[in-house]
């Protein structure tokens, strides 16, 4: 059987289409590129060869989602019966709806830019995005100016101000996600939506419009975005062990309820912020160079130092073992 030599697009784009049923699945922090490799079926070498890391594939599919949301709104772009300000609306309102839908396979894969440590992943898929969604945004103002019911002197800087302005929620957005599951999450939504309502108005005053002309959330809707349940297993926030991946080298490391010690699967259940960063410096033996028995290793590293004050947050903690 001859072999069937694809072009570089269409690897590229299997690979996109492997990393992104992964990512929505499993979720960004929980997919490995050995997991896209081995989903595509393809060598390392030809994953290299298009991609340099994990980062770029969110980086694409950004770029693939923001073209396929223009598709999914191609009918009220193209419409000549609306005019700018209904056709904005209406391309506003069925992004909402699309985002609705798609919540919980966005929140697994995408969640992870809101951490600090990810601000410059999260900057580049917002240029990833905006890239596709200025042209769009500049011909609909473009439209209204012509109209005379946008006031703008540059349709195209008008629409890269206003993307910029949505990519602004970053840390809004990021405390929210912290406060889902806590005390705090209803302040923090409502403070979140609040947020858009404001961003609604500076829209309206970017283009010229009287206040309350564009609808950028509608009730309901961020709590709605925000509670959406991701298709996999998180932490309340705040939960964390500080472990050493090797001399020197220590992270933070973020675990699902139930950590799993190797191949003895030790139950160890933990409390929000117990054991947080409560041995960052001092470090635990590299132990084995098994990766396997290496994870094993550090678990009961952990759990051993722990264990004092996992008793002292949970009283049935010291049944269990």
């Amino acid at each position: 059987m001859p072999r069937i030599v694809k072009s570089a697009d269409d690897r590229r784009n299997e690979i996109l289409d492997g990393a992104q049923a992964l990512f929505f699945e499993r979720g960004y922090e929980r997919t490995t590129v050995n997991d896209v490799i081995a989903k595509v079926g393809i060598s390392k070498g030809g994953f290299y060869h298009h991609f340099k890391a994990k980062e770029d594939l969110l980086e694409g599919i950004t770029a693939r989602l923001a073209r396929d949301a223009v598709a999914r709104v191609r009918d009220i772009l193209d419409d000549p019966a609306l005019s700018a300000l209904e056709r904005l609306n209406g391309f506003m309102a069925r992004s909402r709806s699309m985002k609705l839908a798609d919540a919980p396979k966005f929140r697994a894969a995408f969640d992870v830019v809101f951490r600090p440590e990810n601000l410059l992943l999260y900057h580049r898929i917002n240029a990833a995005s905006i890239a596709v969604m200025r042209p769009v945004l500049t011909g609909i103002i473009a439209q209204g100016k012509a109209e005379g019911a946008f006031t703008v002197a540059d349709p195209e800087v008008a629409a890269e101000i206003i993307l910029h302005l949505n990519a602004s929620s970053h840390d809004a957005v990021a405390r929210t996600i912290d406060a889902m599951g806590t005390a705090e999450e209803d302040a923090a939504i409502e403070a979140l939506d609040q947020r858009f309502q404001f961003q609604g108005i500076a829209i309206d005053r970017i283009l010229g419009l009287p206040d309350g002309s564009l609808t950028i959330v509608e009730p309901g809707f961020t709590r709605a975005v925000m509670t959406a349940r991701p298709g996999i297993e998180r932490l309340p926030p705040g939960t964390e062990l500080s472990i050493e991946r090797g001399i020197g080298e220590v992270r933070q490391v973020r675990k699902p309820s139930t950590i799993l010690a190797g191949a003895a699967k030790a139950s160890l259940r933990l409390k929000s912020s117990v054991c947080k960063r409560s041995h960052q410096g001092r470090g635990l033996a590299a132990g084995p160079s098994n990766a396997g028995a290496r994870r094993q290793h550090l678990s009961r590293a952990v759990e051993a130092r722990c264990s004092d004050q996992l008793a002292a947050a949970d009283p049935d903690h010291s049944g269990r073992h």
